[in-house]
C-alpha cells in the first residue's frame, strides 16, 4: 500500500515553504503538497485518507505524487518485504535543501540526439556490435503523424530518434512492419506523456537495464517499459528506482565527496564533483577514477 510520512521535523510548520511556489507545478499540486504539511508527523497518509478529505480518485492523487517527486519535493523509497520489493513510501522533502539549478546542468535539457552523440561509447556497442547503419532499412518509412498523436513535436523527435531506442535492443526484436513501429512509437510516447519520463532518461534507464546480466535476456523489446510487474508497478518505474539504487562501486573514490555533477565542455560530457566545499572538474577526477568509472557515474548522476 503507497503511502506518504510527513517527517517530525516538519510538525510546528503550518506555513507552507515558499519554494513550492516557484516550480511551475500546477495548481492542484501546489494545494496538495500544502495539506499535507497539516498532516502529523510520521503517521502513514495512505490513499484512503486522501479520497476521504478531496473525493479524488487513485488516478489524480498517483498524477500529484507524480509531479512533486519529479520536482524533488516528495522523495520515493523503496519497501523491501522479507527481501522482497513492496511498492513504495513517499516522504515529503525538505524543501531549504533544494538548490537552484547549476549552470552545467543546462546539459540536462540537450535534445536526446546530442547526449547519445556524447557519450564516450558509440551507440553501436549498446546492441552487442549490431551495425545499425541500415536500421531505417529494415522497417518501413513512416515519417507522417496519422492523427493518433497530438504532439507533433514530440512524435517527430520520436520518430527521429527510433534508431537509437532499437539499437539498445538485439536486432532480431527490431520492429519491421509499420504496424510494429507505430507500437514502438506509442509505448515511448506514452512513456513520456503519461509517465513523465524525458526521452533523455528513458533512453539512459533502458541503456543502463540492458547491461545487466539479468535484465539482458529478460528485457528484450521497448514494449516492455509500460507494462506491470507481478507487484503492480511498471517495469519503466521500477527500473528507474533500480538504477537510482545501485550506485557504482567507484561512486565513492574521492574523498570527502558531497555531491557530483555533469557539465558540458566543448560539446563533451564531463563529470565534476564537490568534495569538502571544494569544486573538482574533470581533469581532477581523471586522476582517480578510470574512463569506465567516470562514465558509470556519470549515468548515474543523469539518472538521479
Amino acid at each position: 500500500m503507497t503511502k506518504i510520512y510527513k517527517p517530525p521535523n516538519f510538525d510546528n510548520q503550518i506555513v507552507v515553504p515558499k519554494e513550492i511556489f516557484g516550480h511551475s507545478l500546477s495548481m492542484s499540486s501546489v494545494g496538495f503538497y500544502c495539506w499535507l504539511f497539516t498532516q502529523k508527523a510520521n503517521v502513514p497518509i495512505t490513499f484512503d485518507v486522501i479520497k476521504k478529505t478531496f473525493n479524488v480518485s487513485n488516478h489524480t492523487i498517483r498524477k500529484q505524487i507524480k509531479e512533486l517527486e519529479n520536482s524533488k519535493f516528495l522523495s520515493k523509497i523503496p519497501i523491501r518485504n522479507a527481501g522482497k520489493f513492496g511498492g513504495f513510501s513517499y516522504y515529503i522533502a525538505n524543501p531549504t535543501m533544494l538548490k537552484k539549478p547549476n549552470p552545467v546542468n543546462l546539459i540536462r535539457s540537450q535534445s536526446l540526439s546530442n547526449i547519445i552523440n556524447n557519450t564516450n561509447n558509440n551507440i553501436n556497442n549498446t546492441s552487442n556490435n549490431t551495425n545499425t547503419s541500415n536500421i531505417n532499412n529494415n522497417i518501413n518509412n513512416n515519417n507522417n503523424n496519422s492523427g493518433k498523436f497530438k504532439d507533433e513535436n514530440l512524435f517527430s523527435e520520436i520518430n527521429k530518434n527510433m534508431e537509437h531506442f532499437m539499437a539498445l535492443f538485439p536486432k532480431k526484436y527490431w520492429p519491421i512492419s509499420k504496424q510494429e513501429k507505430t507500437k514502438w512509437i506509442d509505448c515511448i510516447y506514452k512513456a513520456v506523456t503519461i509517465d513523465k519520463y524525458t526521452l533523455k532518461e528513458l533512453y539512459v534507464i533502458i541503456k543502463k537495464i540492458r547491461t545487466d546480466n539479468f535484465w539482458s535476456v529478460n528485457f528484450l523489446t521497448i514494449l516492455k517499459i509500460r507494462k506491470k510487474n507481478k507487484d503492480g508497478i511498471k517495469y519503466i518505474d521500477f527500473f528507474n528506482e533500480l538504477c537510482k539504487s545501485k550506485r557504482p562501486d567507484a561512486y565513492y573514490k574521492i574523498k570527502n565527496l558531497e555531491r557530483y555533477f555533469v557539465y558540458d565542455d566543448n560539446n563533451k560530457k564531463c563529470l565534476g564533483a564537490v568534495a569538502n566545499n571544494t569544486t573538482l572538474m574533470s581533469y581532477n577526477l581523471e586522476r582517480v577514477l578510470t574512463e569506465k568509472e567516470i562514465k558509470e557515474i556519470i549515468e548515474y548522476v543523469e539518472i538521479n
